[in-house]
């Protein structure tokens, strides 16, 4: 399991909940497991989880359509709610193996029910919450769930619950740590990919294409891939196109995959050929500051504090004019996690804790320039999750 059972027991109870209902693909797999592109390809389609205060093994309200996944180890529920028509052609049941015969288990023995509010409904009731207060994640709520559910469970009570998911998922596991480094190694791996091909005359587009087959190669689905030369660089939201790269050349790169459900986001800076003076004391500028952020964190530490001294020693390195929004934010099976490292964020640092630290510099029509790295904050200060070198990679 991947749930943090402590925060989400304590903040159910400071919220007054016997319940939390996950609507969101990523709080459905950080309840259950059950994650499935057709998930965020079509976000519509209703799949639920449920969990209670007294217990939080999940249950799993899905589509017929999708009771295959349930039963193909991409979830540890054992409790399945099934909604909805899907036909299956049983000519060959006799034949059947194993794990096909598990999946007819898992329709024979499921309830089922004409849609998804009712089996939402079914399944609060067998759950003995049908007079209960619950906390609905309104955050894919796209047909209005409340309305509906209470016309079945009249004695129902609910509240708002996609930012009471954040916070219960701020403070990683152990088991969500391990993902992210296999999603930060894919991440790496695919990067020095695409810098690798980087020469006088290649297109961004081919650059980005290294990338994203090093992504899947290695079995990640690609997330991001602002890739930008010269002064596309300063895009923030840059798309790779077919500008060919020169000598002088500078190439940002922000980039991120997800494995396993986690994400992994983080940049560097490569210039083909010699860097000029500017771009040498720019570049060491910012990675002194996320080095200097990095080295603060520890537990007990304000993110607004670390915001603070990472635009205070990137002026005092180099760029005196440097200006930021954030620098940085938490990672996790959502990109951006809370908290987000900005002047007004008075997040408290704990153990647990996994963000991206990012110092970028834009400015049109010289270049970009980005350093990223995931930490995770020990009793003792940051543990680097990323494992690439800082510098400015020389091609």
């Amino acid at each position: 399991m991947l749930i943090n059972d402590e925060r989400a027991i304590a903040v159910m109870e400071n919220s007054g909940l016997d319940a939390l209902v996950a609507t969101t693909p990523e709080n459905v797999a950080y309840l259950t497991g059950f994650w499935v592109l057709t998930s965020l390809r079509h976000r519509v389609r209703q799949v639920f989880a449920v969990i209670t205060r007294d217990d939080l093994k999940a249950d799993l309200i899905i589509p017929r359509g999708l009771a295959d996944a349930a039963v193909l180890g991409q979830t540890w529920v054992s409790r399945f709610h099934v909604y909805g028509n899907f036909f299956y052609c049983m000519d060959s049941i006799g034949k059947a193996d194993k794990e096909t015969r598990s999946l007819i288990d898992v329709l024979d023995a499921s309830p089922s029910y004409s849609d998804a509010v009712e089996a939402l409904a079914g399944c609060l009731a067998e759950r003995g919450l049908s007079s209960a207060k619950i906390g609905i994640d309104q955050g894919n709520d796209v047909v209005g769930l409340c309305e509906p559910l209470k016309k079945k469970l009249p004695r129902l009570s609910h509240m708002p619950a996609y930012d009471l998911f954040r916070q219960i998922r701020i403070v990683k596991t152990e088991a969500e740590i391990v993902r992210i480094r296999r999603a930060v190694s894919v991440t790496e791996e695919a990067l020095m990919d695409a810098i690798g091909v980087i020469t006088d005359g290649v297109k961004e587009s081919e650059v980005a294409l290294a990338y994203n087959t090093g992504v899947a190669r290695r079995g990640g689905l690609q997330s991001l891939d602002c890739i930008g030369s010269g002064p596309r660089g300063a895009y923030p939201g840059v798309r790779a196109k077919d500008r060919v790269i020169r000598t002088g050349d500078v190439v940002r790169f922000d980039v991120g995959c997800i494995v396993d459900c986690y994400h992994a986001d983080l940049a560097r800076t490569a210039v083909l050929g010699q860097p000029d003076a500017k771009t040498r004391l720019y570049h060491n500028a910012i990675a002194t500051g996320e080095r200097a952020i990095i080295e603060a964190m520890r537990p007990g530490v304000a993110v607004s504090n670390l915001f603070r001294l990472g635009v205070t020693t990137i002026r005092a390195s180099g760029i005196p004019h440097y200006e930021r929004n954030h620098c940085g934010h938490g990672n996790g099976i959502e990109g951006y996690d809370l908290p987000q490292i900005t002047p007004n964020d008075a997040t408290i640092l704990s153990p647990g804790m996994v963000l991206c630290i990012e110092t970028p510099y834009y400015e049109p029509g010289f270049a970009g320039l980005q350093i990223e790295d995931i930490v995770v904050v020990r009793e003792d200060g940051a543990e680097y999750l990323t494992k690439l070198e800082q510098k400015l990679f020389v091609v």
